[in-house]
């Protein structure tokens, strides 16, 4: 497994005992197997430097690397305090704006173990796969011409019990994942055609539940 050269003497590293580690440049702060690229920070960094991350994720997207990013978040902070809560929940959310995954752990062993468990995933996983299928179909149905991160947004939203894909269109248009969340946790979302009471209960319960 290939690891970033400022990972070395990292928590985890000595976690991580089923395969050696190489180190190099990277973007990425591990790259297992063939297929993923991790950036593993905690919870506490984010809160006291909340744009690292982003920048991190922008020098991925401009490296062109063809690996899944995803972030591993050690949760080194009390995540039942409103401020961990609060920057838990909206990294989720920007998170899935930008496109990357995150994946919370509770330990340095939990977050060695979702690395070496991606470095011997050989090849895509079936349900990334799919995934991506559903992705390019989602792009074909919607007007202009939408990019992956558009797809990502909508299908995000259509997740939401009640909510269909054209709602989830209307709910999108000109507006940020965040702008929505907030909104429809303080009972503000904008009146589109289609969108009733019902649906702006089931889009508060989802946000108010995903993330909290």
């Amino acid at each position: 497994m290939k690891a970033n050269e400022l990972q070395r003497g990292n928590a985890l590293i000595k976690y991580i005992k089923k395969t050696p580690i190489e180190y190099k440049y990277t973007v990425f702060d591990y790259e297992p197997g063939e297929y993923f690229g991790v950036l593993h920070i905690t919870l506490q960094l984010h809160m006291s430097s909340p744009q690292y991350i982003f920048g991190r994720i922008e020098r991925i997207k401009s490296s062109n690397s063809k690996r899944v990013p995803i972030i591993i978040l050690l949760l080194s902070a009390d995540i039942t305090s409103a401020s961990a809560a609060s920057a838990f929940t909206t990294l989720q959310i920007d998170c899935m704006a930008t496109g990357v995954r995150i994946i919370p752990a509770y330990s340095p062993v939990e977050c060695a173990k979702y690395i070496e468990t991606m470095h011997f995933q050989k090849s895509e996983a079936s349900h990334l796969r799919n995934y991506r299928a559903t992705l390019e179909k989602t792009k074909k149905e919607l007007s202009s011409r939408p990019s992956e991160v558009d797809a990502q947004k909508l299908l995000f939203l259509a997740a939401i019990p009640k909510v269909t894909k054209r709602d989830s269109a209307a709910i999108l248009a000109g507006r940020s994942l965040r702008e929505i969340a907030q909104s429809a946790v303080n009972e503000c979302t904008a009146k589109e055609k289609g969108i009733g009471v019902t649906k702006k209960n089931a889009m508060k319960d989802f946000f108010m539940q995903k993330f909290n």
